[in-house]
């Protein structure tokens, strides 16, 4: 298989591998038929096969939630070492992905934010990852009531960072959609301070939407006290001990004060 995909025969490695998956799971070896399709799938990706390696993460993620595989460190090291191959940069020059025009700044300004072939290839990472998401949902990982360690946010840290890794500027508004989900929240204050020595004038808008992105992914009290607390780790995060000396972040600062005292409850 290693041959095959070594000499660029793809397709071939492709099947071949879930031959020998299937092969797995017929004598009922779970583990190794899991096993197999990670690898397979980091194969691929490494060689920036993108269909090839998402078909195989999604055949592995189908697997899982047949077989009711529990949320664990084992079971997420398998899906975090596929996001972690994911392939940086996602289309490289030559392969017909013409690089958008970094033209203004985080805010537009002319350039595409990202290119056709680079958008449709991550909206394919994005389908692995969604159903890895769904996954670890069905099996007991509660979206409404998560810590700052849990496997449901970390798919989305690791996600939203990846998109920030390899786009920059560019991939914000697709990251930002994670980051906003996730548990993390150096990384999406390191992407923000990034993205105002670009635009210095818009820090305050910058940080002003984030938080307000954050805060409405709340959907229940569980969710809104998490997301609060998220939130004020990232205005503390974007800048420093104090809050950044611009009137949106202060507004920021005084609007998530008002839902903590509105969370608590009226005084007696």
């Amino acid at each position: 298989m290693e041959k095959h995909v070594a000499s660029g025969n793809y397709y071939e490695a492709q099947q071949m591998l879930k031959t020998i998956y299937h092969r797995h799971r017929s004598r009922k070896h779970f583990q190794e038929s899991y096993e197999i399709l990670k690898g397979g799938a980091v194969m691929q990706l490494e060689k920036r096969q993108v269909t090839c390696g998402v078909e195989l993460g999604l055949l592995m993620m189908e697997a899982y939630s047949k077989d009711k595989v529990s949320v664990s460190s084992e079971s997420m090291s398998l899906i975090k070492a596929i996001i972690a191959s994911f392939p940086t940069p996602l289309i490289v020059a030559g392969e017909g992905a013409a690089a958008a025009a970094a033209v203004g700044g985080p805010s537009g300004g002319g350039g595409a934010s990202v290119s056709s072939q680079e958008s449709i290839a991550l909206d394919e990472l994005s389908r692995l990852v969604g159903a890895a998401t769904k996954w670890a949902l069905k099996q007991g990982c509660n979206e409404d009531a998560r810590s700052p360690h849990d496997s449901f946010g970390n798919l989305h840290d690791s996600f939203g960072k990846y998109i920030w890794d390899t786009f920059g500027w560019k991939g914000l508004g697709r990251a930002s959609k994670h980051f906003a989900r996730g548990s993390n929240t150096n990384h999406y204050a390191t992407a923000l301070k990034e993205c105002c020595k670009l635009a210095p004038t818009e820090s305050g808008l910058l940080i002003c939407r984030a938080v307000l992105q954050v805060l409405a992914m709340s959907r229940t009290k569980a969710s809104t006290d998490y997301q609060i607390d998220y939130a004020q780790a990232l205005l503390i995060g974007f800048g420093g001990a104090q809050p950044l000396d611009e009137p949106l972040a202060h507004f920021c600062d005084m609007y998530l004060s008002a839902e903590v005292r509105a969370l608590a409850g009226p005084r007696s």
